[in-house]
């Protein structure tokens, strides 16, 4: 478990450390937002600039862009989607190679799996969070292969030999896990 956590509970440990001991230095910190809201600040109602890098002479914001992109508003540029379908079949491409790299792997007959069907979660979990992240314009989780190799190997119990005898399998973790992701 301490293997597994390192980094996570070195980065605790220390936060609280600097907190209790040292409160009085000053280091950098992540500025978090009160309010959850987008953070692009716009100039205008049409939020066409960022406020206030591209319009210095305004005193407040008017506003932050909307949550999800106008897809009916192209601005005269109707040829965008035509131009994004290349780069979109790309990366549809590079998804479903990775979840089929990862579901062979995963599923060998040498990992000794028995319900098989827990690793399919991850795969539908990720699938979802990609569809909101790209919704949002926030990153797309991808190379799930490293995670799941990972994870399978930590609910095994080998031999010597380092030969998969058994795997606790739940479906739990992957939650767990990549709720927190």
């Amino acid at each position: 478990m301490i293997h597994d956590f390192a980094v996570t509970g070195a980065v605790i440990l220390f936060s609280c450390v600097k907190q209790l001991g040292f409160s009085n230095i000053e280091t950098a910190e992540l500025n978090v937002p009160d309010d959850f809201e987008p953070t692009f600040t716009c100039c205008t109602s049409t939020c066409e600039s960022f406020w206030p890098d591209e319009c210095p002479e305004q005193d407040a914001s008017v506003g932050t862009r909307p949550w999800f992109a106008e897809m009916s508003d192209l601005n005269g540029k109707s040829w965008v989607p035509f131009a994004a379908a290349g780069p979109a079949a790309l990366a549809f491409i590079l998804f479903y190679l990775d979840d089929g790299i990862t579901w062979h792997l995963i599923y060998n007959p040498s990992n000794n799996l028995k319900h098989g069907d827990s690793y399919n979660w991850d795969l539908l979990l990720n699938g979802f969070a990609n569809m909101v992240n790209g919704l949002l314009g926030l990153p797309w989780l991808v190379a799930t292969t490293v995670p799941c190799i990972v994870h399978l190997n930590n609910l095994a119990e080998k031999d010597s030999q380092g030969r998969i005898i058994k795997v606790q399998e739940t479906r739990l973790t992957y939650l767990i896990s990549h709720g927190l992701v």
